[in-house]
């Protein structure tokens, strides 16, 4: 982060906002680094679109994106 300030991701799945899985943090200081882990489970359609929506106004200077998506077994 190049200034103070936050961060939120929101999942969004068929352009639809996820609000309930958005994931929040918060800088104290110049140059710090934010580390954020969220996890949901969710019945997603077999054709769909999965993205996440960035807010922020603390001058990102870069990130990364860990994804790890799991089919379950369903009866």
């Amino acid at each position: 982060m190049k200034k103070r300030g936050y961060i939120k991701l929101t999942p969004v799945l068929n352009d639809c906002a996820q609000t309930v899985y958005a994931a929040c943090a918060q800088t104290v200081k110049r140059k710090e680094t934010i580390v954020m882990s969220r996890y949901f489970i969710i019945e997603i359609p077999s054709v769909s679109k999965l993205f996440l929506e960035w807010e922020s106004l603390a001058g990102v200077v870069c990130a990364n994106v860990n994804l790890s998506i799991e089919k379950l077994y369903r009866q």
